[in-house]
């Protein structure tokens, strides 16, 4: 499984809900937007010990520190499960997919107080780490138009010796 589907779950389990755009609509139009501030974090399979369900996340950024306890749930990735019938021929084509678990753990730390820039990030538990890296914080969009909002929305992976945030 590759870490952009991974990730695609990670954004899902946290919450990070888009709700369709209104372009051209005014901005006292627009529906309440969902895209949640924070972190998706996602802990590579094989890399926690047994029993691991939170993980000490602290991030740095200008000489200023949070810290948060994220809970993490076992992660799944999709598998498409194909089409009825198997050549889709319409629009009304039945075609679904299953969740299989991965191995990953992923759990979303919700806050709005990092800005667009390097972040230190250190990752730590019981029997686990530190585990250390330097991402780059970015803004994720969502809307368009008079309807575009845009919140700080960085992912982090964890893995057995650094964290990292893939580009999309």
């Amino acid at each position: 499984m590759d870490r952009k589907k991974r990730w695609v779950a990670a954004a899902a389990l946290g919450g990070a809900l888009l709700v369709p755009g209104c372009a051209g609509q005014p901005a006292d139009a627009c529906p309440e937007l969902a895209l949640l501030e924070g972190f998706p974090v996602v802990v590579e399979a094989g890399v926690a010990p047994a029993g691991f369900d939170s993980v000490m996340v602290r991030a740095c950024q200008g000489g200023t520190c949070h810290a948060q306890d994220v809970d993490l749930v076992p992660g799944s990735t999709s598998v498409d499960a194909g089409c009825s019938p198997a050549v889709p021929t319409s629009a009304d084509t039945a075609c679904s997919a299953s969740a299989v678990p991965d191995g990953t753990l992923v759990g979303y730390w919700v806050t709005g107080d990092f800005n667009p820039g390097p972040i230190d990030v250190e990752a730590s538990a019981p029997g686990f780490g530190p585990v250390r890296g330097t991402v780059e914080g970015r803004l994720e969009s969502s809307g368009s138009g008079a309807c575009l909002q845009r919140v700080f929305q960085t992912p982090l992976h964890i893995g057995a010796d650094s964290i990292t945030s893939p580009v999309n």
